[in-house]
């Protein structure tokens, strides 16, 4: 179901709230499965002016480049005080083209490129990239094998999580199991309107020594239009000048 745009005020008060990563997602059902169907805490999203929705079937292979804002929760030592960091960049995923899946008129999905930035005044500079050398892939799954959309999807992360300019230094760490971010009612490809979850409990990091960890407790993402992207990039602008931090890092 498309959801409508909040006001700039509403979404400022949800930027500065909580962290975010993302892309793409969805979920499928089973109990003992992670990525069963949950419904993620509503989120901002809307369609790019001029983006048709592409309700009858699922787009050919190729590549779709779209920003996206979120939120992320990251609890230093995966315990104690959780520090909410808002994101907002670029994503580029790569789908394979139709196929059936499960029976059900479906892709498989590789996201290739991811670049979000945020900051928090404990952590510093927060950005999320993706972790060379492990693929972070999913699916796209639709409503039976002639019906594409409504789709549920996931898609399994692998991120570099850097921070700097705060209370616990320059920091880079990555996660060994997939951060799974879902959605089981995607209307368009690329997913405009959507809204993505975390769909599984946290997630821990660890640096690349073996020394500091930290753990995800929350993640949501929207692929978003240009300009709620700007908007959240501005907030954070502002809130790296408050404390005097370059927005260069």
């Amino acid at each position: 179901m498309m959801r409508s745009l909040k006001s700039k005020s509403a979404y400022a008060a949800i930027a500065m709230c909580v962290v975010s990563i993302g892309y793409f997602v969805g979920s499928e059902a089973g109990a003992s499965n992670p990525r069963a169907a949950t419904s993620p805490p509503p989120f901002v999203g809307a369609p790019i002016a001029g983006q048709p929705p592409l309700t009858g079937k699922l787009p050919p292979a190729g590549t779709e480049q779209f920003m996206s804002v979120g939120q992320m929760s990251v609890q230093p030592g995966c315990t104690g005080p959780i520090y909410p960091v808002a994101l907002s960049g670029m994503l580029t995923v790569h789908l394979s083209g139709p196929t059936l899946i499960s029976r059900k008129a479906g892709e498989n999905t590789q996201l290739i490129g991811l670049l979000l930035t945020g900051y928090n005044p404990t952590l510093g500079m927060v950005s999320v990239t993706l972790h060379p050398g492990t693929a972070s892939t999913g699916q796209i799954v639709g409503s039976s094998s002639t019906v594409a959309f409504p789709a549920s999807s996931f898609f399994d992360i692998f991120t570099d999580v850097r921070v700097s300019g705060g209370q616990f230094g320059t920091l880079t760490l990555s996660n060994a199991k997939p951060l799974v971010l879902g959605d089981g009612s995607v209307q368009t490809i690329p997913p405009f309107g959507s809204q993505y979850g975390m769909l599984v409990p946290a997630v821990q990091f660890s640096s690349f020594a073996g020394g500091p960890t930290a753990c995800v407790t929350n993640a949501v993402d929207a692929p978003s239009t240009a300009a709620d992207a700007l908007l959240s990039q501005q907030l954070t602008q502002n809130l790296e000048y408050s404390k005097g931090v370059s927005p260069a890092g």
